[in-house]
Formats: C-alpha cells, sequence, structure tokens
C-alpha cells in the first residue's frame, strides 16, 4: 500500500501514519520504506528528526529515502500529480 503525506498540520511521520490507517493499514510492520522529499536549500529540514522517529518505530527495519527537489514544492506536486 503507496501512502502519500502532504499537510501543515502534521509532521510528515504522523501524516503518512494517519493516512495508513485510514486507508485501511493495520500492520505497521509492514511498513519497509518510507521517502521524505524538501526543497533544497529550505529553511527548516525534517531529515534529521523524521530519520530518529522512523528508526525508533521501525527498530531501523525502515529504509529511508530523503530527496531534495530544485523546484517550488507546490510544482513539483503538480508535475507528478498531472494537474
Amino acid at each position: 500500500m503507496e501512502t502519500m503525506a502532504y499537510g501543515l498540520s502534521l509532521g510528515p511521520v504522523q501524516a503518512a501514519m494517519v493516512n495508513f490507517v485510514a486507508r485501511g493499514g493495520t500492520e505497521f510492520n509492514t511498513i519497509v520504506q518510507a521517502v521524505l522529499v524538501e526543497k533544497k536549500h529550505a529553511l527548516v529540514s525534517h531529515e534529521k528528526t523524521r530519520r530518529m522517529i522512523l528508526k525508533k518505530l521501525f527498530n531501523g527495519n525502515c529504509v529511508i529515502n530523503v530527496f531534495h527537489c530544485d523546484l517550488p514544492l507546490d510544482e513539483q506536486l503538480l508535475r507528478t500529480m498531472k494537474i
């Protein structure tokens, strides 16, 4: 099951976990990979804290990939969603 999180009121990990449960996910140990996309040169980065949270939640059994985009994030999402 693929889960995508995008929201300003929750952190990326929390939003993805809520999305996972809302879409019927029940076994958190089935989560084996996480992807975080951030703006390159952003003033705030979530990378270090998200790595720490995921490492604690999944005992190091979740691969974490971080990508830094050059495009404005809204433009990147629109291209991905083909809107």
